[in-house]
């Protein structure tokens, strides 16, 4: 079963556009209802789970469910009392995802991590 290697291009992309996604939380200080920073926490997990299995698929969807939730940049007035700020252990845990990514994505010659690849080919 030979996979092509754009395999291992294809999901080094998706998870550098995870990162960007999670980047934009942090950065821009999202404020979030509560349960809405239930279902963050949940596509965390998700997209932790599809790092760890190198699962292209699985990391595109989390981002995707991240990047829907994010804040609207003009709020009715008034609506905005609901919302709070990261909490601290999810915004530990995007550290760690980030840290992840960043070994999965470094470039072999620093020694680190790098996606799974398709199988070599022998032929």
């Amino acid at each position: 079963d030979r996979r092509p290697t754009d395999d291992t291009a294809l999901l080094r992309d998706k998870i550098i556009r995870s990162r960007k996604v999670l980047e934009r939380a942090v950065t821009y200080q999202w404020d979030l209802r509560p349960a809405q920073w239930d279902r963050f926490d949940g596509y965390l997990a998700a997209m932790d789970s599809a790092l760890a299995s190198a699962d292209a698929e699985g990391i595109t969807s989390a981002a995707a469910g991240i990047a829907r939730l994010e804040p609207r940049r003009v709020t009715k007035l008034g609506s905005a009392g609901d919302k709070s700020p990261m909490p601290e252990a999810m915004h530990d845990r995007i550290n760690m995802i980030v840290h992840k990514i960043d070994r999965l994505t470094a470039e072999p010659t620093h020694g680190a991590e790098t996606p799974p690849r398709a199988a070599p080919d022998r032929g």
